[in-house]
């Protein structure tokens, strides 16, 4: 796995800031964490274009018989807006896409069920547009 080193630290600080807060741990960011930490820590002008990191438009494909097309942008906390479309870091649909590339598959629960979706493509990724 791939991260570049800018969202590596953004989110580590963000991560220590909210255990320092909060006497309990978060399943996801614990997951993000352990996905952190063994990432392979990039420069934000080598990352490939096929990686969805922070900040990243996210186009996804759901597998179930819906066969549902949709686009996400991921965020840091503060800026998730679900009508938006703007979905937080740390919630469990951002762990799950959050350094992951375009033709894989990802899983997340919902309190309804659990989705299975294909990301189909990244319309837009901050580093591909900052450095290329």
């Amino acid at each position: 796995m791939l991260v570049p080193v800018t969202d590596f630290n953004e989110l580590m600080k963000r991560i220590q800031i909210m255990e320092h807060r909060y006497l309990t741990s978060f399943k996801y960011v614990t997951q993000l964490k352990s996905n952190l930490t063994t990432a392979h820590k990039i420069r934000p002008d080598q990352v490939p274009k096929d990686l969805v990191t922070m900040n990243s438009f996210v186009q996804l494909h759901r597998t179930d018989p819906t066969a549902l097309d949709f686009c996400i942008q991921l965020v840091y906390p503060e800026y998730a807006n679900v009508r938006e479309t703007k979905i937080s870091i740390f919630s469990e649909l951002g762990v799950a896409v959050f350094l992951r590339r375009i033709g894989d598959v990802v899983s997340y629960n919902t309190w309804k069920t659990n989705n299975q979706l294909t990301i189909t493509g990244i319309p837009f990724q901050p580093e591909v547009n900052a450095y290329r």
